[in-house]
């Protein structure tokens, strides 16, 4: 889901999305179904990025159970939960932005309406072109780094007599998601 949301703001709304071949995909199938209620831009992110994150971590722990000469399972319930905040705590910024900028006014002019209160609606609280803003993209590097740390941890737990050089190749390779996820947010 992190890097869904990071895909849409990211590269969806930037100036070569047409480009993109989820977005390609979208402007082909609403003009194809122009009555769906479907948000066809949403849903081919979803599943670009999570081909993309499976395709990734696949190949992370097919090669890190190589490196280690541990099997796939045994490692991924070693060391899996390990890209826990890279979910949950890059999650944070965005859901941040999104509500300073999006979210909160819907929320109470939707009380105002509903209620009939006698209060004038109300604009985003911050513009989403404030510059402070990307001081919320910090949640990413830290996830980034804690994921890192985990990974390393764990790797050293499930291989302790493994060598140096199979420890750090195997780290690498469970890497990947991690440090791609930090180019993504770079972009």
């Amino acid at each position: 889901m992190t890097l869904t949301m990071k895909l849409t703001t990211n590269f969806n709304h930037s100036t070569f999305a047409s480009y993109l071949p989820w977005m390609w995909l979208s402007n082909w199938l609403k003009g194809l179904f122009f009555h769906s209620p479907l948000n066809f831009e949403a849903v081919l992110t979803l599943l670009a990025s999570l081909v993309f994150t499976l395709y990734v971590v696949y190949i992370g722990f097919k090669k890190a159970g190589e490196k280690l000469g541990i099997d796939r399972k045994t490692l991924f319930s070693e060391v899996g939960y390990a890209y826990a905040p890279l979910a949950l705590v890059s999650s944070i910024g965005v859901a941040f932005v999104s509500f300073f900028t999006r979210y909160f006014h819907n929320v109470v002019n939707g009380f105002i309406e509903a209620f009939h209160l006698p209060f004038y609606f109300i604009e985003p609280l911050i513009s989403p072109d404030a510059g402070w803003l990307h001081l919320f993209g910090a949640f990413d590097f830290i996830a980034v780094v804690w994921t890192l740390l985990l990974l390393s941890r764990r790797i050293d737990l499930v291989s302790e007599n493994k060598g140096y050089d199979a420890k750090k190749s195997a780290f690498w390779w469970l890497a990947l998601l991690p440090v791609g996820y930090l180019v993504l947010c770079l972009l």
